[in-house]
């Protein structure tokens, strides 16, 4: 049976700070860091591709714009709560594909 302390040294990483060989880039806590950059690039490549899609649904609501149905913003009875609501979508999108692409770039550069 596995101690408090046994578990302990288990989760615990191995150094406090590990690092890439080739650029230098830190990236924290972990057992074990990087000889060559495309491994730490490719560790974040999870990361980059969810902040792709991000951008890309931002992108593909950008060029549907708000749905009116048959009518227009000025022609329908809420055109301006459809707009307002695809508005404040499009800000929350956008703001968040940025926040991700900051966090992948920090991920695959160890510049957090």
């Amino acid at each position: 049976m596995l101690t408090f302390e046994d578990v302990i040294r288990i989760t615990k990483p191995r150094f406090t700070q590990t690092s890439c060989s080739q650029c230098g880039g830190e990236f924290g806590p972990g057992d074990s860091g990087y000889s060559h950059c495309d491994r730490h690039i490719a560790d974040a490549a999870k990361e980059m591709l969810a902040a792709l899609r991000l951008h890309q649904a931002w992108h593909d609501s950008e060029q549907a714009g708000p749905d009116y149905g048959t009518q227009s913003r000025d022609t329908h009875p809420d055109g301006e709560r459809i707009w307002r609501r695809w508005w404040d979508n499009q800000l929350d999108l956008c703001e968040r594909a940025t926040e991700a692409t900051r966090a992948a770039i920090a991920k695959a550069t160890g510049a957090a």
